[in-house]
């Protein structure tokens, strides 16, 4: 007999918040019965999200959940890898793939030239082996993940649905721009749901005016429809800390965007056009690059002393926007402070907060 609705208390910990996190789940045998969105299905995915950037966090969430059959693919975090996890219920494989962690940092900014971002697409190419394995036959697939993890997941379900695979489904959260084909828009891909939170900068990476989206349906979590007041009462119960947003450092996500358009009007530029700093030519891509040194604490006094000197070039409004909500010693000396507004918009437990406090639209 399937069994229809089950209710769990998922458990863990995170760096981010720095206390054991408990959040109560919704699960349903008949979650892939149709392709709409759903809501529940996709809070049960963001909460695994949350749990994956640990894998002993990961491996005791799916077990709160009463999952089985639990695989971990973890590696030592270099620039082209990925780390996710593997486990099933109701004949319905769960993959999650951990949001970005170390090296990775680099391989989300080398978008490339071409009609997909390189840096995802290459990833994708040594995971997908493994994960074509789980989609086989009537066993229904959800790939789930946060931030780079969303990507490659957005990356490999559109890549199993062009194989001709059925019953693949995607939910992703933060999930940054991932290709330029036009065939992203097509309907065969309405199983794939994003969600994305309008001042989260990841999620417009590589530029939507570069020619830049996602495949699937996205779900966009505008600024000013937010209902801030219990987004950060909620968020401080999740996680006791308290939320700050970039309208409360009077910044916008124009100025990110905006910015971005000016250095580069496109791949090209972004890696070849540079602009004076401190008596050197750097490129926006250069620029991305100095900011993955600090969160990998790698050439961090010269990364830092460039960071600085960018408050003062073309540059300063992405710095700026970038390091509003905390000190730039602190950004630069704990690479991307804790309580950065762009930290807090980016995080899976805004976005798991998100979902509890907004209203959504399906698409």
């Amino acid at each position: 007999m399937i069994e229809i609705l089950t209710k769990h208390n998922v458990s863990f910990k995170t760096e981010f918040s720095n206390r054991q996190i408990t959040v109560p789940v919704i699960y349903s045998g008949e979650y892939l019965s149709n392709e709409l969105l759903d809501l529940n299905l996709a809070r049960l995915c963001c909460t695994l999200c949350c749990a994956a950037y640990d894998e002993t966090e990961m491996i005791k969430a799916f077990q709160d959940g009463e999952f089985t059959e639990i695989k971990t693919f973890y590696t030592h975090n270099e620039e082209n890898s990925a780390s996710f996890a593997v486990a099933k219920r109701n004949d319905i494989y769960y993959v999650v793939i951990r949001g970005t962690c170390g090296e990775e940092w680099y391989n989300n900014f080398r978008t490339g030239v071409g009609d997909t971002h390189q840096g995802y697409y290459d990833t994708v190419c040594k995971i997908l082996p493994v994960i074509s394995k789980y989609a086989k036959g009537k066993n229904g697939i959800v790939l789930t993940g946060h931030s780079r993890g969303g990507a490659l997941c957005n990356l490999l379900a559109a890549e199993l649905i062009k194989d001709g695979r059925e019953n693949i489904f995607a939910y992703t959260f933060a999930c940054p721009n991932v290709t330029t084909k036009e065939e992203a828009y097509s309907k065969k891909f309405r199983n794939i749901h994003n969600f994305v939170y309008e001042e989260d900068f990841i999620t417009h990476c590589p530029l939507e005016e570069w020619g830049y989206s996602r495949y699937g349906n996205t779900v966009v979590f505008r600024s000013r429809e937010i209902n801030y007041r219990k987004l950060k009462k909620t968020f401080n119960e999740l996680t006791g800390m308290n939320f700050i947003s970039f309208r409360d450092c009077n910044k916008n996500i124009d100025d990110f965007t905006d910015t971005a358009l000016r250095l580069a009007a496109g791949p090209y530029e972004y890696y070849n056009k540079g602009y004076l700093v401190d008596e050197e030519y750097i490129s926006l891509y250069d620029y991305f690059l100095i900011i993955c040194d600090l969160f990998n604490d790698k050439n961090s006094f010269e990364a830092g002393i460039t960071l600085l000197a960018t408050k003062l070039s073309e540059f300063a409004p992405i710095t700026n926007f970038l390091v509003s909500g905390t000190e730039m010693t602190d950004f630069i000396s704990h690479g991307g402070a804790k309580n950065s507004c762009g930290m807090f918009a980016h995080s899976c437990l805004t976005y798991l907060c998100l979902l509890d406090t907004q209203k959504i639209k399906a698409p």
